[in-house]
């Protein structure tokens, strides 16, 4: 593989990005080559050296925050012409209530995964505050009571601690989605 394809390459699975910041990783990861050929090292010893630029693009693409992703894609690549607004003015009453309808399905989504969350964690609560003042206010026996007390406490934090990885697990996920279909829109043949 020479210096150009491999630049080609990686230039084409980087297409999701920034023209500006592609260029710019292009030219870094040129400048790598040079830099490598300079100590001696050929050509093709030189690009083996830096990995697949599938390999390159995944491991950018996956730093690159989403949003990054989404200013990029939600940026209009030409002026909008007087009709083309005309149009959009126009057409209003029937694109308005749809973006509005999605707008409130997504947010419902969100908020339901974020009540599922809040649940769990009011539940795990729940116990805790059972535990505490069950072992508070025993009358019977203070060791069996004692040991129901502790068992309501501990497994009220294990669900709490369950209730946090839920939502750090769903909510990279979710994440991990977006990134995906951004991706794939714009083009790119990998996966972030």
């Amino acid at each position: 593989m020479n210096q150009e394809f491999f630049l080609q390459e990686l230039r084409r699975y980087l297409a999701a990005l920034p023209e500006t910041e592609r260029e710019r990783i292009v030219e870094d990861y040129r400048g790598m080559i040079l830099d490598r050929m300079e100590d001696g090292a050929t050509e093709e010893a030189a690009i083996c050296d830096l990995g697949a630029p599938e390999e390159i693009a995944r491991q950018i693409l996956s730093e690159i925050p989403i949003t990054t992703l989404v200013r990029e894609r939600v940026r209009p690549k030409r002026k909008i012409a007087a009709w083309e607004i005309v149009l959009l003015i126009l057409g209003a009453p029937l694109w308005l209530p749809l973006l509005i309808t999605v707008a409130a399905v997504a947010f419902s989504l969100l908020l339901a995964f974020f009540s599922l969350v809040l649940a769990v964690a009011a539940a795990a609560g729940a116990i805790v505050y059972h535990g505490a003042t069950l072992f508070l206010y025993a009358q019977g026996s203070v060791l069996v009571i004692a040991g129901i007390s502790i068992g309501c406490i501990g497994m009220g934090l294990l669900l709490l601690l369950a209730a946090f990885a839920l939502a750090k697990r769903l909510g990279s996920r979710l994440i991990r989605f977006v990134r995906r279909r951004i991706l794939k829109r714009d083009g790119c043949e990998i996966e972030a």
